[in-house]
């Protein structure tokens, strides 16, 4: 998902609230967070995941009640045409999704320490 504006300090307002709601509320998978610039009056905040959680990104947003003053565009052909555009990159971060493994306490390690195989 792409946020459009044409002010930077607006742009950068919207990836600092996504990376706050991603500290917040782990987004559904793992995605890039981007601040770019185009142009002088160009700038985006690019959220790109894999397009299988499309829907579950969008109920994220809509949880955590994220909004943008600036257009908004979705899609692969849209990141296509972000990775072909090359913009400057300003800022970047890497959102972790929710883990769906559940982490093993010390006693259950322990008793399993001498099994060949470990999950």
């Amino acid at each position: 998902m792409f946020f459009y504006s044409n002010e930077l300090a607006t742009a950068r307002r919207d990836f600092k609230q996504l990376v706050g709601l991603a500290v917040t509320s782990s987004p559904p998978c793992r995605a890039k967070l981007h601040l770019a610039q185009y142009s002088d009056d160009k700038f985006v905040v690019a959220l790109i995941y894999p397009a299988e959680y499309d829907d579950e990104i969008s109920s994220w947003l809509l949880a955590g009640q994220y909004k943008t003053s600036g257009a908004a565009e979705g899609g692969t052909g849209a990141v296509q045409r972000y990775y072909d555009y090359g913009p400057e990159i300003l800022d970047r971060h890497q959102l972790f999704g929710k883990s769906d493994l559940v982490s093993r306490t010390g006693e259950d390690l322990f008793a399993s320490l001498k099994l060949a195989v470990q999950r």
